[in-house]
């Protein structure tokens, strides 16, 4: 489906351009698509470069402060911080940031993605107090904003599970851990392979708990799921009771 997708936007990038010529938004909204796929795929170099194209023509014509500038410093930040750009990813992330909290207000959803992606990128600095911040006010905002059982909502319980596990808090991590399975049992199902991710992650905490027998159920599960669902070329199986919360290609 993903490289279906490339090839949709590949073709309207061809007609845009051609029709339209090479600064027009529209052709910057096919960059930012690429973008998004290339990214998916695993392309980040691509990706990166299609998001810097979008760039140059969304500030060219929408100004420094539009919205969808900010989906694209957005974007940009997400890239950067999958290829090791740390520095650069929370720059982007903080220009969007701003535009979003001047243009959009304090309590919009994407205001929240906002707080969640430097939340990450804090997180993988080490900044741990930061990353929390930023993780509880993406969460007061989805709480409001999409109720209590979203998969959103759970995606931050994640985030401040992890973050916690970082900080020792290991019986809070362990709370925000479980109350990511509920909502990911509940509305992905139990054979998801994200619910095999959080059951990873309680793995991990109840090994530092010493919990060593639930330790070893939970992982179960999770490879069990793993396998069904990605196939034994998608899991190290020997390696995934020692390093429980990813599996390896």
């Amino acid at each position: 489906m993903r490289y279906q997708a490339k090839e949709y936007y590949d073709g309207a990038l061809a007609i845009r351009l051609e029709k339209l010529g090479p600064d027009h938004v529209d052709v910057a909204t096919t960059y930012n698509n690429l973008g998004v796929v290339h990214k998916n795929l695993g392309e980040l170099e691509q990706a990166k470069e299609y998001h810097d194209r979008a760039l140059a023509i969304r500030l060219e014509k929408l100004g420094l402060e539009h919205v969808d500038v900010a989906t694209t410093y957005n974007n940009l930040g997400i890239v950067h911080g999958k290829l090791g750009n740390l520095k650069e990813a929370k720059e982007f992330h903080d220009r969007a940031l701003a535009i979003r909290l001047k243009k959009l207000g304090p309590e919009h959803l994407d205001v929240s993605m906002s707080y969640s992606n430097l939340g990450v990128v804090h997180g993988k600095l080490g900044n741990l107090k930061e990353a929390k911040e930023f993780h509880d006010r993406a969460l007061a905002i989805r709480l409001k904003k999409l109720g209590p059982e979203h998969v959103n909502v759970a995606r931050t319980f994640k985030n401040l599970g992890l973050v916690h596990r970082k900080l020792g808090n290991l019986e809070e991590a362990k709370e925000f851990h479980d109350r990511e399975l509920a909502i990911r049992l509940e509305k992905l199902g139990p054979g998801h392979v994200d619910v095999a991710t959080t059951y990873s992650n309680l793995g991990t905490v109840h090994s530092d708990l010493g919990n060593l027998g639930r330790q070893k159920s939970v992982m179960i599960v999770a490879l069990a799921i793993r396998l069904e669902k990605l196939g034994r070329w998608a899991c190290s199986c020997r390696n995934h009771l020692q390093q429980p919360g990813y599996c390896t290609q």
